[in-house]
């Protein structure tokens, strides 16, 4: 009789925010941890915090600074970090790139939009 077994997880884990992956994504997977494990909102700022990665941490620091990140609830991290990783596009901007012929991959812009924000 052929055995099948599953492998539950029962350690938190997930991989630290990379600044080169979709932020979007990335939170998306984090709130999906937050389920599995039944992660309380109380202690999704310390996971947030702790999972962020050392150049994202270092950012949130720069961006609330002098607060520090740890006294923010969890929806206004995302929303600095949201803001950051994943700004809206400017309209005048994109009115220029539409107008002038430009074909740029839409990635590289908002790199560079990041990088200068």
């Amino acid at each position: 009789m052929a055995s099948t077994s599953t492998s539950v997880h029962t350690v938190f884990h997930i991989e630290p925010f990379d600044t080169n992956t979709q932020w979007g994504r990335w939170i998306d997977r984090l709130e999906d941890a937050f389920e599995i494990f039944n992660i309380t909102e109380e202690r999704r700022v310390f996971y947030l915090l702790h999972y962020l990665g050392n150049e994202a941490y270092n950012i949130v620091c720069d961006k609330l600074a002098p607060v520090q990140p740890r006294t923010k609830s969890y929806d206004e991290l995302i929303d600095v970090m949201k803001n950051h990783f994943s700004p809206e596009p400017l309209e005048v901007a994109e009115n220029f790139l539409s107008g002038s012929g430009y074909s740029i991959q839409h990635g590289i812009i908002r790199q560079r939009y990041c990088i200068l924000a």
